[in-house]
């Protein structure tokens, strides 16, 4: 499954996930709270990309 989200959306999302799972167990979390932790790493790879995609655009548009 994808999903398309924006950069706000998907920081919004991201937020969500770890104020949802911040106070679990990192030694022993649940399945549950195994999958939502791998969906925040997800999202932290794909935000700093979008992020580093803003930059090198302004960058661009700076030096032109």
């Amino acid at each position: 499954m994808n999903i398309e989200l924006g950069l706000r959306e998907a920081a919004a999302l991201r937020q969500s996930l770890y104020l949802q799972t911040k106070d679990d167990s990192f030694e022993f979390p649940s399945e549950r709270v195994r999958e939502l932790r791998g969906i925040i790493l997800k999202l932290d790879s794909e935000i700093e990309v979008e992020l580093e995609k803003q930059q090198d655009t302004k960058d661009e548009t700076t030096n032109t």
